[in-house]
């Protein structure tokens, strides 16, 4: 199974620089950007955000990759049997410039950071922010920057907190650290309206400096929709209802809760169904195997607490015939994005970020947090029309990568304008 999204993304580059003076495009207008985000060593939904955005921006733009690569002791790292992983088939266009990376005790690796941040010489610098670990790394890249480099710099918020609960000294570093990082950027991107209203909230920051910039679809991972899976086979699937819930397993993500739903299904409903739990396990919530022992479906319900290969994944979302992400907080889901991707119904709290988020897919369905009975109801209505053949492909969100790409280019010129 092949990714082929980045060809043809090289392809259309090769004919938009053929035909840049018909586009309009020339060597004043091109823009230097540079992506700051995590490595591959530490894969997550980010790191291919980050390549995702580098991509779609590199059609007009002269981009360059910046990455964080040993973001804490790995002994400290819940997923430390998957660090140092590369075999994710997501990756930078062979033109992009791409430095990996920074290391967390490595100073030598932070002075070669900024040296290649010197060469690049970027206009804009467009850094991720996901987590207070990293927090020291990206203060030395703006205080560098500051003094020498002079970039402009787009902090993208994938997190306005750390979503787990934390001690207090740890919150008070998280948020000495991100409001210096947070009033240190020239402007501030989110994918949600909550998150900007919480963001000026809790920094002081003018309403104006903060922009909405929805999460790009993971359409990348679009592949063979809808094909026969090895994965029935696998789980010996037949004619059942698949219910599938994705991503890292973490607390907040309420896998509990959706347990809970499955086991209130009728007899009659539950018989015929399958229940996937499929992602790396944090072991931060000790409930979700008590949770699977102790349902009357468990024999339904298929666990798999591990790293999923990007070569698999489309295998889960292509024998999906739901969606459910029971989130208790987020402030953005990659796993929503690939199912809108897929057409997939989806079903998700009812968080405002979710609403943000998702509100304008046709296939979503919102629940109250944590409330397994309205889960189960919204469960068993999609069921009904799995049943009865009726139920329906979605068409995928207008928030595609090179929509994305767009919106960030406005917001430079924007910027540029008010020099």
């Amino acid at each position: 199974m092949k990714f082929n999204r980045g060809k043809n993304k090289l392809e259309s580059k090769e004919i938009n620089a053929n035909n840049s003076t018909q586009l309009g495009l020339t060597t004043e207008n091109i823009k230097k950007i540079c992506i700051v985000g995590p490595s591959k060593y530490y894969f997550s939904g980010l790191t291919s955000s980050a390549i995702f955005l580098a991509n779609a921006l590199s059609t007009k733009n002269r981009i360059s990759s910046l990455l964080l690569r040993k973001l804490l002791p790995r002994f400290m790292y819940p997923g430390k049997n998957n660090v140092g992983r590369l075999d994710s088939s997501i990756d930078f266009l062979p033109e992009i410039k791409v430095f990996d990376g920074m290391d967390w005790n490595a100073p030598f690796s932070w002075w070669r950071a900024y040296k290649f941040l010197q060469k690049e010489k970027p206009d804009v610098v467009i850094m991720l922010w996901w987590t207070p670990a990293v927090a020291h790394m990206q203060l030395f890249l703006i205080i560098m920057n500051k003094f020498i480099v002079k970039a402009k710099i787009i902090l993208e918020m994938h997190e306005v907190s750390d979503p787990v609960d934390q001690n207090y000294f740890i919150k008070l570093y998280s948020k000495i650290m991100e409001g210096t990082i947070v009033r240190g950027a020239d402007a501030i991107t989110i994918h949600a309206e909550w998150g900007q209203k919480e963001v000026c909230r809790l920094f002081g920051i003018d309403k104006k400096k903060v922009t909405i910039v929805p999460l790009g679809l993971y359409e990348d991972y679009l592949v063979n929709a809808g094909a026969k899976s090895i994965l029935r086979e696998q789980f010996k699937i037949e004619n059942e209802f698949v219910i599938l819930s994705f991503g890292m397993i973490r607390k907040y993500k309420g896998i509990p809760c959706l347990i809970e739903a499955f086991d209130l299904l009728p007899a009659e409903i539950g018989r015929q169904c399958r229940l996937i739990i499929a992602g790396e396990d944090w072991n931060e919530d000790n409930m979700i195997l008590p949770s699977i022992e102790n349902s009357k479906y468990k024999e339904k319900i298929i666990y798999q607490p591990n790293f999923i290969p990007d070569e698999i994944l489309p295998d889960y979302f292509s024998i999906a015939d739901i969606v459910v992400l029971p989130y208790l907080k987020s402030c953005g889901s990659g796993v929503a994005n690939i199912a809108m991707a897929y057409g997939k119904p989806l079903i998700i709290s009812n968080l405002e970020t979710m609403k943000d988020c998702c509100g304008n897919y046709l296939g979503t369905k919102f629940f109250p947090v944590g409330n397994s009975k309205i889960l189960c109801n919204e469960i068993a209505t999609e069921y009904a029309k799995w049943a009865s053949g009726s139920n329906a492909f979605y068409p995928m969100p207008q928030n595609t990568w090179e929509q994305v790409a767009k919106e960030y280019e406005q917001i430079i010129n924007n910027m540029e304008s008010k020099k």
